[in-house]
């Protein structure tokens, strides 16, 4: 038991996945808006197309979708902190609603981003 005030802190991460996962979402529209720079190509435009039906492409794209999720609950729970101090003691339940909700949306998309390569692929 701790005295009132005197809460041990919360164990912090050696990695901060919502700065990974920031970095990955940034990265991403940075490489789409080069790409889209070409769209008057039509040509590379079609190549572009073909890619995007490949396993990895799609894969790649099931991890852009999950570092967007992540990076989404896990930036509207520090907003909840700082906004209302108080919740802060609800820290390590909070960081298991972000993790939840994450994989709760991110495996369902994956499904449907993967789906149709599975479909074509083994039709």
């Amino acid at each position: 038991m701790t005295a009132p005030g005197m809460e041990p802190p919360i164990g912090r991460r050696r990695v901060r996945w919502g700065a990974v996962a920031g970095v990955v979402v940034f990265l991403y529209v940075v490489v789409l808006s080069v790409l889209l720079v070409g769209i008057g190509d039509r040509n590379r435009f079609n190549r572009w197309s073909d890619l995007m039906h490949s396993i990895g492409a799609r894969l790649l794209l099931c991890l852009v979708v999950l570092a967007a999720l992540f990076h989404t609950f896990d930036g509207l729970r520090r907003l909840v902190v700082e906004v209302a101090p108080s919740t802060a003691r609800h820290e390590i339940g909070m960081r298991a609603v972000v993790l939840f909700l994450t994989w709760a949306l991110a495996i369902p998309a994956a499904v449907m981003i993967v789906g149709p390569w599975v479909s074509e692929t083994f039709r």
